[in-house]
């Protein structure tokens, strides 16, 4: 299943991640950072972003570098 076309606009306000409040020390936030983006890049065709199987890396990456209760 492929998702939407993402608009230009909204693509210029992802560029850098925004976190409002967090509990994470700074290095686990930073690699965090890294593997959605990374996975959001991985998953993003020309058709738009799928979604599903991003979440489901960035659930499996993170459950292999902090355990299931992250």
């Amino acid at each position: 299943m492929a998702g939407t076309p993402l608009p230009a606009s909204l693509k210029k306000q992802m560029q850098k991640a925004v976190i409002k409040h967090s509990d994470m020390v700074k290095d686990m936030k930073s690699e965090v950072i890294d593997i959605i983006t990374g996975s959001v890049d991985k998953h993003n065709a020309a058709d738009g972003v799928h979604w599903e199987p991003a979440a489901r890396l960035i659930k499996d990456t993170l459950d292999k570098a902090y355990g299931f209760n992250w």
